[in-house]
């Protein structure tokens, strides 16, 4: 097991760098415990938020 045996904000940031890492993972929006924000390529925010 990859993950075994550690925190969860630990977690969360070990899966943000293994499998989003070229998406920004740093929002945090209400009490959603993970967000991943994807890249934008014409005018406005830097990032869209879904």
């Amino acid at each position: 097991m990859p993950y075994g045996n550690i925190q969860e904000e630990e977690l969360k940031n070990k899966v943000a760098h293994d499998y989003f890492a070229d998406y920004d993972s740093t929002p945090i929006i209400g009490k959603i415990d993970f967000c991943i924000a994807i890249p934008k390529s014409e005018g406005g925010k830097l990032f869209d938020e879904i």
